[in-house]
């Protein structure tokens, strides 16, 4: 059952995924065919960590539709995710080399608003539509070993791949990991707004904050 999982296992396990892709999505950035995103308005590392996750939860909801669920084979994917994460870990402070020019206040207010964020993303699951079919389901799916979409359960008909994503988290009790990666989608889009640059969008750093 989920709600014997210790909060604190489940909340380092989601962490250690989300690096996994992060850094995934870094050297995915450097690729040939990604190497256009060097001279984007937006860091390219960004733009990958969304393509990646993306892309990552399409294939993993066609799979388990198509071959069911193996949570053995999860398991060894995950820890080949955590151990990509620990690969040359990249350095957070570089992607906020542009906090430091916010002045004082403002750079305050910016980190307590974030890590609020933050504490919520660690909260109980506790709203309907997760305690109806986003968690549910996605845990009948692995006891099951399949996708597991009712016809007399009309909500599990509305799962797709985010639930795919769960379904990966699950595997390691990582049943946090959905939150925790809105958490780091929402930092990774400041991130980009404080890192724009581009003749186009010649804004200064106040209007980044404003538009953050």
């Amino acid at each position: 059952m989920i709600l014997d999982i210790h909060p604190l296992l489940s909340i380092f396990g989601s962490l250690l995924i989300v690096n996994g892709f992060y850094n995934l999505s870094k050297l995915i950035s450097k690729s040939k065919y990604l190497i256009f995103l060097e001279n984007h308005a937006v860091p390219g590392r960004v733009i990958s960590f969304f393509l990646v996750v993306n892309v990552f939860s399409i294939i993993l909801y066609n799979f388990f539709l198509l071959f069911g669920i193996n949570e053995h084979y999860l398991k060894i994917l995950i820890i080949l995710l955590v151990l990509i994460g620990f690969y040359r870990p990249y350095n957070i402070q570089k992607l906020f080399k542009k906090y430091i020019l916010i002045n004082t206040k403002t750079r305050l207010l910016l980190f307590i608003i974030l890590l609020g964020y933050f504490v919520i993303s660690l909260l109980p699951i506790t709203d309907s539509d997760s305690l109806d079919y986003h968690i549910t389901l996605p845990y009948l799916s692995l006891v099951n070993e399949n996708f597991f979409i009712q016809k007399e359960w009309l909500t599990s008909q509305l799962a797709g791949a985010g639930e795919a994503l769960i379904i990966f988290g699950l595997a390691v009790n990582a049943y946090k990991l959905s939150s925790i990666l809105q958490f780091a989608a929402l930092l990774l889009i400041i991130v980009a707004i404080l890192n724009l640059k581009h003749e186009k969008y010649n804004l200064n750093i106040n209007s980044k904050i404003l538009i953050c």
